[in-house]
């Protein structure tokens, strides 16, 4: 898309080289499509080396080196939005559903809930089993011991009340988790329909204005009503608002990723993600 604003700009800048040799134009007009020239060099330039900066990103996150890290392409253009997005209640089901980080904070606190109920019901706690040698009038004797401690005083209080503490730690760092992971699966649905309506604007009433604009204004330059660097600029215009679309495409799959990522798997009705 840059690509083509300088064409436009280039043209645009030898026209005005042109009638300013025949006279039809001043010197500030000739200046300021040259500045717009420059500017779209410029432009193109700067998206260059974020293309390559983007591309070895890339290749750095994939492992690739050598000829595979140049022989992969990117899909031309980016697929269209999907018909439509999830229920807004549906993420967050899907969060406490698939997330992994809740699953095992989720098993840690069943695993200390076991062993809290253990610690209660066994008085035995500290019972030892093993096998003893000892050496009786000069015979050897070998064989099985088993150590029983007798609760005379210790009824194992503190391995209750330790056990206690670390299951309700336990729950309550789970407690702040889901609140968490609710909060931010709700921030990032709210984001998806934010892109999808800024996306949709554009689709539907940006770029069709200014693709009228453009013929309207082509028919009167066939007409003599219009200057030919008026068309040109509605042109770029025109230009400029596809590539307003193209990142407010970007920025929807950009938010869906993210939304899926904090759900834990795939969203339904993914279109061509």
């Amino acid at each position: 898309m840059r690509q083509t604003v300088l064409q436009a700009a280039e043209a645009a800048a030898e026209l005005a080289a042109r009638q300013y040799e025949a006279g039809n134009i001043r010197d500030f007009d000739l200046a300021n499509e040259q500045v717009a020239h420059h500017e779209a060099q410029v432009e193109l330039a700067r998206s260059q080396v974020e293309l390559t900066g983007a591309r070895e990103a890339l290749n750095r996150l994939l492992g690739l080196a050598g000829e595979p890290a140049m022989a992969w392409r990117v899909a031309f253009a980016l697929p269209e939005l999907p018909p439509t997005d999830p229920a807004a209640d549906a993420p967050e089901t899907l969060a406490m559903a698939q997330r992994l980080d809740l699953a095992a904070a989720r098993r840690e606190a069943a695993v200390l809930r076991s062993i809290l109920s253990v610690t209660r019901l066994n008085p035995l706690r500290a019972t030892e089993i093993g096998v003893s040698s000892e050496t009786e009038e000069g015979d050897r004797v070998t064989g099985p011991i088993w150590e029983v401690p007798i609760p005379v005083f210790d009824f194992g209080q503190a391995d209750i009340a330790r056990a206690t503490a670390q299951l309700q730690q336990q729950e309550h760092q789970l407690a702040v988790l889901e609140v968490a992971v609710r909060s931010e699966v709700r921030t990032l649905a709210d984001r998806l329909t934010a892109q999808r309506r800024i996306a949709e604007r554009y689709r539907e009433h940006v770029l069709p204005l200014h693709q009228q604009i453009v013929t309207s204004s082509q028919r009167h330059y066939n007409y003599m009503l219009l200057g030919a660097f008026q068309l040109l600029q509605f042109k770029q215009e025109e230009i400029a608002a596809r590539r307003a679309y193209i990142e407010a495409l970007r920025d929807y799959w950009i938010a869906r990723a993210e939304l899926e990522r904090a759900v834990g798997g795939t969203l339904p009705n993914g279109g061509g993600s």
